[in-house]
């Protein structure tokens, strides 16, 4: 499993139970099995960007929040059309593009 998707399992745990809220309450709020939830935060499911935006929301975090770079929030990260664009993407390609914005970070950070 990607680096970034073990980072979305642990911080998405992280987060609800900080929030206070049991898988249960989460997936209620997103409109999902509790099933989900729970293959998501062991990391056997992966998850969309726009399902990443709502869980964001729902605990009152940035999406930065759960992919670890606090840097950026889910208001400039998710607009309708950079969502369908990543949507679009092969799984490579997404490799690829968070290797960039993992490489973009530091030499943001290094200034």
């Amino acid at each position: 499993m990607d680096e970034i998707y073990k980072m979305v399992s642990a911080n998405v745990r992280k987060y609800r139970v900080q929030a206070g809220m049991t898988q249960q309450q989460l997936a209620d709020a997103l409109d999902v099995g509790y099933a989900y939830i729970s293959k998501l935060e062991r990391g056997r499911s992966g998850v969309k960007l726009g399902t990443l935006n709502k869980i964001a929301e729902a605990l009152s975090v940035s999406i930065g929040d759960l992919v670890g770079t606090r840097q950026v929030s889910s208001r400039h990260l998710v607009g309708k059309g950079l969502e369908r664009e990543i949507s679009q993407l092969s799984r490579g390609d997404l490799n690829q593009l968070s290797r960039l914005f993992q490489q973009a970070k530091r030499l943001l950070s290094s200034r």
